[in-house]
């Protein structure tokens, strides 16, 4: 294939492209990739054009609370748009937001959240991720993390002396109410 034609045919291409995007027939997240691999010019200059657009969403996202972190799964999506999914996004809110925890390639379906603390509700997603951009969200999954024991002894001693403390103001006063009665007995 000589220089000339290559050009020729890359300039057609771009030429068509162009008014293609513009007008609106190439939607918005979509990739257009030009295969320009042997065989694929033919001799009129046309070329073999694929429109690919982002991943469908990650299905069956699991997320398991244990103590100090959330094992969190999930299974590739249905649909790769036509390009292959090249990393996953994974999502955690606590409060009214969400942001991005991490991203992991395409090849891991599983991510420990070490970064949770016992009793705190969290929510998450995950997205797909291909060339032509990132995919619609999981469905969104909530866990409590557990308190770890030492938390919970924690606990448990702050409310031994907060009773203890509750303990000696009632028998203060008792003692105060004593010592008064018998004052004014005199």
């Amino acid at each position: 294939m000589s220089p000339f034609f290559l050009l020729r045919t890359m300039l057609a291409v771009s030429l068509i492209l162009l008014p293609l995007s513009t007008c609106g027939v190439v939607p918005s997240g979509l990739a257009v990739i030009v295969d320009w691999s042997e065989g694929s010019v033919e001799a009129n200059g046309s070329a073999a054009v694929s429109l690919i657009g982002p991943p469908s969403a990650p299905q069956n996202l699991v997320a398991m609370p244990e103590e100090g972190h959330v094992a969190l799964s999930w299974s590739p999506p249905a649909s790769d748009g036509g390009s292959q999914v090249l990393t996953y996004s994974l999502y955690r809110g606590s409060g009214l937001t969400s942001s991005l925890l991490v991203t992991v390639s395409a090849s891991e379906v599983r991510f420990n959240d070490t970064g949770v603390s016992g009793g705190i509700s969290y929510r998450y997603y995950v997205t797909a991720v291909n060339v032509a951009g990132e995919g619609p969200p999981s469905e969104t999954v909530s866990v409590i993390v557990p308190r770890s024991a030492s938390d919970q002894a924690e606990t448990g001693m702050i409310l031994i002396g907060i009773l203890v403390l509750m303990v000696i103001g009632i028998a203060t006063r008792i003692a105060l109410v004593l010592i008064a009665s018998k004052e004014l007995k005199k």
